[in-house]
């Protein structure tokens, strides 16, 4: 997770403007980017600071090697003291304009390791798979449902539609994916399920071949493979 924050002892009449970090090699997801900033007490290292979130994000690289987050940069107006002026005496404020930007950051991304087979397309965390069709038999020419779940704890973002080799006769249409997971500091937890429509296009006796899943495991640094059940279907004239 990275959160993008401004911390600040002066008083800010303003932000001008600002530019949040690429992320170049990483997938993004945002957990949250407030609509309106608003100011927070923190307290680091016994000295007291205002604070200000941007915005707080889940990261996921996308390649092996050193990845370098770059500078979050803001443009803003500061009180940067008072001066006495007028016949009143009144004490007038000092506003000043500030460019100020964070350090650069580098995360070192670890290869996996050996042992991965085709099945493995980067999914990393921990998973089940099942698959239900709305029905066992059906007349050919109608259409039917296949749905392909997956559930668990992991980068769901990075997940794509299974490879399933479908009988020759089956006319298949691309899935209806529906994601439902959320996203925490950790990863993302629930499920995305991939509904296919089918149309069997001449009677006979079929089978939906099961659906094979490898996964990275971080808990055991191993890879897992998971299937679902084999679905006969029976059409008919």
């Amino acid at each position: 997770m990275a959160t993008i924050k401004l911390y600040t002892q002066k008083e800010i009449r303003g932000i001008n403007d600002n530019s949040y970090p690429d992320f170049n090699g990483f997938y993004k997801r945002v957990l949250e980017q407030p609509q309106q900033l608003e100011y927070n007490d923190e307290t680091i290292d016994g000295q007291h600071y205002y604070s200000i979130l941007f915005q707080r994000v889940v990261l996921y690289p996308q390649k092996d090697g050193k990845l370098t987050i770059s500078p979050f940069k803001v443009n803003c107006n500061i009180i940067a003291g008072y001066a006495s002026g007028g016949i009143w005496g009144f004490s007038q404020q000092k506003i000043e304009q500030r460019q100020i930007e964070s350090k650069p950051i580098t995360i070192t991304v670890k290869p996996f390791p050996a042992g991965k087979s085709a099945d493995f397309t980067g999914a990393v965390g921990d998973f089940s798979i099942s698959a239900q069709s709305n029905v066992n038999t059906i007349p050919a020419n109608e259409a039917f449902s296949l749905k392909i779940t997956i559930k668990g704890e992991g980068n769901f973002s990075l997940i794509t539609k299974p490879n399933i080799v479908f009988p020759q006769d089956f006319e298949v249409y691309d899935p209806k994916i529906t994601e439902n997971f959320s996203s925490t500091a950790t990863g993302e937890k629930g499920s995305k399920t991939f509904e296919y429509v089918i149309m069997p296009r001449r009677e006979g006796n079929f089978t939906i071949p099961s659906v094979v899943m490898q996964y990275f495991n971080i808990a055991t640094k191993s890879y897992k493979t998971i299937r679902s059940d084999e679905i006969p279907i029976t059409v008919t004239k």
